[in-house]
């Protein structure tokens, strides 16, 4: 099943959620290299894009 979320053209307005964006996209990218389910990875990106993070990444770099 294939995820309807807008790309990345459609944020390109606002650049707090373009920010929030890119950066659930490289989580993603992370997650898919870890085996994480669809559903999980789902729930990240609308966990990343509402905001509704606590800043403790684990693939966090530095």
């Amino acid at each position: 099943m294939a995820c309807g979320h807008k790309g990345r053209e459609f944020y390109a307005n606002d650049p707090e959620k373009l920010a929030r964006y890119d950066m659930a996209m490289r989580h993603i990218e992370a997650a898919r290299e870890e085996g994480q389910s669809s559903e999980e990875i789902h729930a990240m990106f609308n966990r990343i894009m509402s905001g509704n993070t606590a800043g403790k990444c684990k693939h966090r770099k530095g």
